[in-house]
């Protein structure tokens, strides 16, 4: 029942044991339909949720990068690390500011100017 519940088949039995897993490769093609979690609601002891959960890794990421040939997948992947980091910095730059004007906007309101 529980591997039947899963619409792109993430979820397999062990042709060995009749264990039921998820192998990485798998969880890859998961795409968080919850359908596994909907189909066994139940909560055996000692889970806090159902007898299913659920949950993408927070700071986990996978990138899948391809090259038409004209550079080297380590070229692509070395540039787009650049271009990644580089627009963070902007983020950041961006926040600091907007947080330096928040400050100033909060001392002109205390002593009685209003931007």
């Amino acid at each position: 029942m529980l591997v039947a519940s899963c619409p792109v088949r993430c979820i397999t039995t062990d042709p060995a044991t009749g264990a039921v897993r998820v192998t990485p490769e798998d969880a890859l093609r998961c795409i968080y339909c919850l359908e596994c979690c909907q189909s066994h609601p139940s909560k055996p002891d000692g889970f806090p949720y159902g007898a299913v959960h659920v949950d993408p890794t927070p700071n986990d990421f996978i990138f899948e990068l391809e090259s038409s040939g004209s550079l080297p997948v380590r070229a692509v992947l070395t540039e787009g690390l650049k271009q990644v980091r580089d627009r963070a910095e902007m983020v950041k730059v961006g926040l600091r500011q907007a947080l330096a004007d928040m400050e100033v906007k909060e001392e002109a309101e205390q002593v009685g100017f209003n931007m």
